[in-house]
Order: structure tokens, then C-alpha cells, then sequence
């Protein structure tokens, strides 16, 4: 069976030179010159894959991208330009791969076909999963949320009756117990759902996404924040990573919280959260990370054992790290290193 090919080039030499060297391989090509005649050819036929020229005469050749994605077409974008930030940066946008005129080959240029092909496929493959996953999460997380919510009417029933110390105290264990549940739940959902979630990378300003994190949190006005910068990254994602870690800090610490950039290197963000608690034990500066692990306190805390591996998934996802450190001062300072460059496959 033949393959359908979208090839987008203004130059008539090099639309033909890309013929002559896929004559013997199995695809069908259709020429565009401009982005406009390309998006004319995406409406009457389906492609099973696109290559790109970087630049066209109405515009830059990733501005197609976005429109071959919704359409689950994967791009290849071509370049006459011997500069491989050209290429990272048509991957950040959404191309499969990108390649240089000068290594138009046949065995290359069909590696590079194939290749965008079969990871598109594997994407797909790896949204559907995650679609499922989360179907399921959350009709067990309603299942289960439902009959833990009706003990906790109930127990407020009770709690407003004419009770004796006795029952009001058993009634009372009752709804905190309920509460603890839910909340347990309600992580565990996030638990299962960050592990397996398939990040969808855009630019997006840090600042604006920690702001939203911030306005679902209590106290948040012990959280001082310098300038963040602007990234790649799945914004829905680092907003649930900024939450529980601002959760974890302002629950460990009665002092400020500080969220800043500390540094830029030519691959990655460094960030660091840093609180004025009581620091973590040396035995568990490893340990904290993995999943209903809950820190030995002077005082009791609060919380479900999960929101600081809900974070170590985040971060992995978008092919960062993030360890723990204590202050020598006093509290803790956990550093997230993001990369630049995201690689979803």
C-alpha cells in the first residue's frame, strides 16, 4: 500500500530532487509551494506523513505544524540551514525530526519518514493509554469518593444532634477518619494519573503558572517568589508540581517559602523550593520521594505520603531530576532541574 506525502517547498528544484530519490520507495507525493496551498491539500486528502520546507514565501514552515498535529500528521521539517538550533527548535514546536537539504539521501530521507511514522504511532498509542488510565481513575475515584462524602454527611448529621460527650467524640473521630480518606483518594488519583500522563510541551511563563497554583493554596501568603523564567513545559502538569510542593513546604515550615530560579545552564532551569522547617533527617533525604513515605517529625503533620512523588513524576516526565538538600541554617531546599529540550517520545 502507498503512502500519501505532503511535500511543502517554494523551490521547484528541490521539490524535484525530492522526488528523484523516493522514485523507487512507496510513497505518493503531493507539492505544495506555500503554506496556503498545503492547507488547501490538507482538506481534500489524507497524509501519512509531511515534509516541510523551514522557509516558505507567506510564512515559516512550523506555523503548519499545529494543523498537522490535529490532524495526527506527522512533520518533518527540511532546512537549508547548517544550524542545529533550527532543528531543536522545530522539535520543541512539534516536528518528528528535522533534516538538512544537504543529507538528502534515499536511505536517509526514507529512515527519517519512517522513523516520524512509527513515533507518531507511539504517541498516539501513548495518549489512548493515558485516556483510558484516566477514565478509569476517575470513575474508581467517584466510586469510592461517593460513599466516603455520605459518612461525612452523615457525621455532620450526628455532630448537630443531641449526643452525649461519648458519641460526639466517636462521631468526631468518624468525620476526621472520613476526611483522611478523601483526601488520601484525591492523591492517590493524582498519584496514578501523573505517572502515566503524556505531556503535551508548550512555552509558557513560569510566573503564570506558580500564580495558579498559588491561588488553590492556604497560606499563601508566606510564599515569596523571584522572577521565574519562561520554559517548555506541560503548564497543567508543572501547576500540579508548584502545588504540592508549595503544600509540602508551607506544611513543614511555620516561616516563608521561597520559590526562585537558581540558575540557567545551556541545557537546563535549575529551580529550588526552600522552606525555614525542620530540615530532613539525612536517612531520608532519598526516601521522601517514594510514594506514602511521610517524614518523622517533632510535631504531627498532615498528609497522604504522596505529594512529593506526585512531583518526582512530573519532573521525570518532562526529563528533569529533583533531589533534597538540607539548609545549613535550618529547613529544607528541594532543586528541580528541568531541561531545555523535551523529548516526548
Amino acid at each position: 500500500m502507498r503512502r500519501q506525502l505532503l511535500l511543502v517547498d517554494d523551490d521547484a528544484l528541490d521539490r524535484r530532487t525530492i522526488r528523484r530519490v523516493l522514485d523507487r520507495s512507496n510513497w505518493t507525493i503531493v507539492e505544495a509551494a506555500t503554506l496556503a496551498d498545503a492547507r488547501r491539500c490538507l482538506i481534500d486528502t489524507g497524509f501519512d506523513c509531511a515534509l516541510v520546507d523551514m522557509g516558505l514565501p507567506d510564512g515559516v514552515g512550523v506555523s503548519l505544524l499545529p494543523e498537522l498535529s490535529r490532524r495526527d500528521i506527522p512533520a518533518v521539517i527540511l532546512t537549508g540551514v547548517d544550524d542545529e538550533s533550527v532543528g531543536y527548535d522545530a522539535l520543541h514546536e512539534g516536528a518528528q525530526d528535522y533534516l538538512m537539504k544537504a543529507e538528502v539521501s534515499p536511505r536517509i530521507l526514507n529512515r527519517v519518514l519512517r522513523y516520524a511514522i512509527e513515533r507518531q504511532a507511539i504517541q498516539q498509542e501513548r495518549r489512548e493509554h493515558t485516556r483510558r488510565l484516566r477514565q478509569f481513575v476517575q470513575v474508581l475515584y467517584h466510586d469510592f469518593a461517593q460513599p466516603i462524602r455520605q459518612l461525612m454527611q452523615l457525621s455532620q448529621l450526628l455532630e448537630g444532634g443531641e449526643l452525649p460527650a461519648e458519641g460526639q467524640e466517636i462521631v468526631g473521630l468518624m468525620r476526621a477518619s472520613s476526611t483522611k480518606m478523601l483526601s488520601l483518594l484525591s492523591s492517590l488519583k493524582d498519584y496514578l494519573v501523573s505517572g502515566n500522563e503524556t505531556i503535551h510541551p508548550q512555552t509558557i511563563a513560569l510566573d503564570e503558572v506558580l500564580a495558579h497554583a498559588l491561588e488553590t493554596l492556604d497560606d499563601a501568603e508566606r510564599v515569596q517568589v523571584s522572577p521565574l523564567p519562561t520554559i517548555n513545559g506541560d503548564p497543567n502538569l508543572l501547576m500540579l508540581m508548584f502545588q504540592n510542593l508549595l503544600t509540602n513546604g508551607l506544611k513543614y515550615s511555620d516561616g516563608p517559602v521561597w520559590v526562585q530560579l537558581l540558575e540557567e545552564t545551556a541545557d537546563e532551569w535549575v529551580l529550588t523550593v526552600t522552606d525555614t522547617g525542620h530540615g530532613i533527617p539525612e536517612s531520608e533525604l532519598e526516601r521522601i520521594f517514594e510514594p506514602f513515605q511521610r517524614l518523622s517529625q517533632p510535631r504531627a503533620v498532615k498528609g497522604t505520603g504522596l505529594g512529593l512523588s506526585i512531583v518526582r513524576h512530573i519532573v521525570s516526565s518532562h526529563g528533569g531530576r529533583i533531589y533534597a538538600a538540607n539548609r545549613p541554617d535550618g529547613g529544607a531546599v528541594l532543586t528541580i532541574r528541568l531541561p531545555k529540550s523535551i523529548d516526548t517520545v
